[in-house]
């Protein structure tokens, strides 16, 4: 039985820098784009249980803050495909992101770490294990000689997790999954169409990947109207929305037709979802 490794790492800073000990790269690919392992290495079944451990946490957070963002970074990925995230609890295990085969315990842990030599200068890393085409272990580890706040462990998660999901770095500028450099963590905490279309390629698109594009597309452009955003999707009455506290307004899906409420409570019809598509798309969501 052969078992590879892969790591993935990302920078703070937002400085280019070279970010792979390996790379598997397709030698020929018509157009940037995402990058996939060569044999598709995924969580067969598309299921990942995954654990935090809590030692090092930076004192100005709490476990449940941390432990909510980082489902929160899972949750963008599963609105984009069938993959699905079970948080298992709180765990002593460390994540390991330097061993061998033999530290393989096929228990996923993220948590907290100093990272050292040429791991130093990165906010975060994650190597993954796989055997064949399924994936089997992944770690991250969050570098504790940074400064933390919820929102930038959400936003470096958001890129982290795409690792653990057996997706390297991509090729195409605006995706979340870029680090030539690296995005902002402002910029990292929305999925992009690069990063739905490589989560599609391991696990299929999920029934709801249309809605979130549209959403996170319409964040963007709508603002005066949909804010804060980054607004977590639900589903009410046959509706797929969001909610924004900012404007008391929302943005859904039902039967194919796209849905906004604003503050006066009236719920206006905008069309048809497949009608934004090329619109979405275009701007790279």
């Amino acid at each position: 039985m052969r078992t590879l490794i892969f790591p993935g790492l990302l920078l703070a800073a937002a400085a280019h820098a070279q970010d792979f000990r390996a790379s598997m790269l397709p030698s020929a690919r018509e157009q940037a784009q995402y990058i996939v392992g060569t044999s598709n290495q995924h969580w067969v079944g598309g299921q990942v249980n995954w654990y935090y451990n809590p030692l090092n946490q930076p004192s100005n957070l709490s476990t449940a803050a941390v432990v909510n963002a980082m489902q929160v970074a899972a949750a963008r990925w599963s609105s984009m495909c069938n993959v699905t995230f079970t948080y298992m609890g709180t765990t002593s295990a460390t994540p390991i992101v330097d061993g061998g085969a033999a530290s393989v315990d096929r228990i996923n842990v993220f948590g907290w770490g100093l990272l050292q030599g040429d791991q130093a200068g990165y906010g975060a890393y994650t190597q993954w294990w796989w055997v064949g085409n399924g994936l089997v272990d992944a770690d991250i580890i969050i570098n504790t000689a940074f400064n933390w706040t919820a929102q930038n462990v959400e936003a470096i998660m958001t890129h982290e997790v795409g690792h653990a999901l057996g997706i390297s770095h991509s090729d195409v500028s605006t995706s979340v999954m870029f680090s030539s450099p690296y995005h902002s963590y402002s910029y990292m905490r929305t999925l992009r169409g690069d990063d739905a279309d490589a989560c599609a390629a391991l696990y299929g698109a999920s029934s709801t990947v249309n809605s979130n594009r549209a959403f996170n597309w319409a964040e963007a452009v709508y603002s005066q109207y949909l804010s804060p955003s980054l607004a977590v999707s639900a589903i009410f009455d046959g509706y797929y929305y969001r909610y924004y506290p900012g404007t008391n307004s929302y943005v859904g899906t039902r039967d194919g037709n796209v849905y906004y409420m604003g503050s006066n409570g009236v719920i206006q019809n905008m069309g048809t979802l497949n009608s934004y598509t090329t619109q979405v798309h275009n701007a790279g969501y």
